[in-house]
Order: structure tokens, then sequence, then C-alpha cells
């Protein structure tokens, strides 16, 4: 701003300031964070609502940069990236030296970002745990490298790492979510569990994880558990005494399950070895399952056996959920195997 423009701002009458608190903070809540900065200069005292009542952040392209005027597609955005990543990286920076709140319920980033901005999400991550923040979501996810092409599986050099010793020194006694997107995890993931005792649900999607994920610890906050569409590992061991719900989306993986109160799982079956461990063994390795939900979208049916016995039954399983697309042939005496392997069911949804 020239000086000029400072002047006239400090001339004029602070109109803003005669508004009652509770509708600037309604206004702050609903404008870009960089526009709810750049009128500071105009008002003390939405500057300092600003920087002090602000207890949600959320960093994304349309935060930072899509006005109503200006509303495109995202898909038609992507390509943008590049040219913004500078941009958006500062303006963040900006934002949180300018940010005087106590404390934060939650904490988003949403854009194209990798291993080059590490030093700066490091330190995001830093600033956020020192407001002890509840909901810490990381999404560096972009939409010119859709989850079905080969380049995107490229990136996984450029993934940023995500390391549990950005959580030693931080607050993180009141953490209670974890979402992470497109980034790397290495072997010592799990040590994040035993650190974040009040930490109740993760999830993961498009990230390059270890080749042995393990989920485990003995705390009791920790009730679900999310793993969507990610790369890298081969086995997955889950041994947490706490965990009520967990969620697979992805080829099959070998699992080995220590949990004694896991009743609720959302399964993906999107080839052959992961029908037939659906039907042929999870219900031995979870006889406690209460809710089912398995979603495919190649033809699973026709791998599946129609003989009843072949299924391995689910004895405690009171609700199921088969997402059927239309890919699949449907198979009527299949689809009564599958219902007699479920002698409890009380409810069942066919989603097609």
């Amino acid at each position: 701003m020239s000086p000029k423009r400072i002047h006239y701002a400090e001339t004029q009458t602070d109109r803003l300031s005669e508004l009652p608190p509770q509708i600037l903070s309604k206004i702050i809540s609903n404008v870009r964070v960089r526009d709810a900065v750049s009128a500071s200069v105009l008002s003390s005292t939405w500057k300092h609502l600003c920087a002090s009542s602000v207890s949600h952040l959320d960093f994304s392209m349309c935060t930072m940069f899509v006005t109503p005027e200006n509303y495109v597609e995202p898909t038609m955005n992507a390509d943008n990236c590049p040219q913004y990543k500078d941009l958006f990286i500062r303006g963040v920076n900006q934002f949180l030296q300018f940010y005087k709140g106590p404390q934060l319920v939650s904490f988003k980033v949403c854009f194209c970002l990798g291993r080059g901005s590490a030093s700066d999400i490091d330190q995001w991550v830093h600033f956020a745990l020192s407001k002890a923040v509840e909901e810490l979501c990381l999404d560096f996810s972009c939409l010119r490298f859709p989850e079905e092409d080969k380049r995107y599986r490229k990136r996984s050099n450029d993934l940023y790492i995500f390391r549990p010793v950005l959580l030693y020194g931080g607050d993180v006694a009141k953490l209670k979510l974890l979402s992470l997107r497109s980034c790397l995890l290495r072997p010592d993931f799990d040590s994040i569990l035993y650190r974040c005792l009040n930490l109740g649900s993760v999830i993961l999607q498009d990230c390059r994880l270890p080749v042995k994920l393990r989920i485990s610890g003995a705390h009791h906050c920790l009730k679900s558990f999310g793993i969507f569409n990610c790369s890298g590992m081969k086995q997955i061991v889950v041994s947490s005494t706490s965990l009520n719900s967990f969620e697979y989306y992805g080829f099959y993986v070998q699992f080995s399950f220590s949990a004694p109160n896991l009743e609720k799982i959302s399964i993906g079956a999107l080839d052959r070895p992961g029908a037939h461990y659906i039907f042929g063994k999870l219900a031995r390795d979870l006889p406690q399952i209460k809710t089912l939900s398995i979603i495919g979208y190649f033809r699973w049916l026709k791998f599946l056996p129609k003989q009843v016995n072949w299924f391995y039954p689910f004895r405690k399983v009171e609700q199921l959920r088969l997402y059927y697309f239309p890919l699949n042939e449907f198979d009527i005496q299949k689809m009564i195997a599958i219902l007699r392997a479920c002698p409890r069911l009380q409810k069942f949804h066919l989603v097609s």
C-alpha cells in the first residue's frame, strides 16, 4: 500500500468499529483469508478480532484466491498451481505472523505442495501445535494428477514427508484428528499414536506408506482409522485395543488384526485376492464385526463361488452395506449366499 493510501486510511473514520463484535466476527468468518488481513488496516477492531477470534484456519485455493466473481471448476484451476505456489506460501506465512489467537480448533491446508516446501510446511505444523490445535488436516494433492494416472505415482519422490518428530515439543494433548493426503510416511509413523494420547481419528489418503504399517497403541482414545488409495504398503498390522472403526480402500494387502473392540469395518474389494479375503478370512480375523461395508468397482462377484459353505460366516454382523456398481454382473444366487453368511443380519443396503 502506498504512503498516500496509508495516510488516507488513517484519516478516515473507523466505521467498522461501530459494528457490534458479533457482527464483525460473522463477517470475518465469511471472507477470504487474505481479504480479512487486508481489511485490518481500515479498522482497529477488525484487526483485533481477525487476529484473535478466528479459531478455524482453512488455507486453500478457494479461501486464498477464489471469489464468487472468478470462481470456476477446480479442474480448470489445477494447472494454475505452480504460478500460485509462492503467493500461497507467502500469504499463509503472513497470516500466521499476524494471528494472535490463543488456541485453534482446526488448521487445514489444501494446496499442491511437496517436499520442496517442507521448511514452510514444518513451520505451519509447529504453529498449529503451539496453538493446541484439535484438528490438523494437510492435503497436498493436485488435480492435475488423477489417482488413476501413472504420472501421479512418479510424484512419490516429491511428496512431503510427515515426520513424527514434528510433534516433539508441540502441544499435542488436544489433537483429536489427523488427516493427511499426498504425504510420505516413514516406518516410525506409529510413534504418533503413542505420543498423541487423545488422538481419536486418523485419515490417510493418496499417501506413500511404509511396507509394514502398524496401527497400535494402548490408549483409549483412538476410535477410527481410514486408509484410502494409498501405496507402498504390503502389510497392515492393527493391534489397537480401543479402535472401533476401520476403513480400507485399495488393492489387497496382508492384514493382521488384534483389535478386540473393532466392530465396524469398511473395506474395498478391488481385486481377486481382496474379494477372497473379505468372504473367506475376514470373519475369522474379526469375528466380532457388527457393521460391514464392502466396496468394489470391478466384477468381483464373478470371483466368488455360488456355494454358501465357501463363505466363512459373519456371525455377529447386524448391518451389511454392499456398494454395487454397473460394471458388476448381478448374480442373485451369490447375493443369497452372501446374505446367508450373515445369520444375524438386521439391515441390508445394496447401493448402486
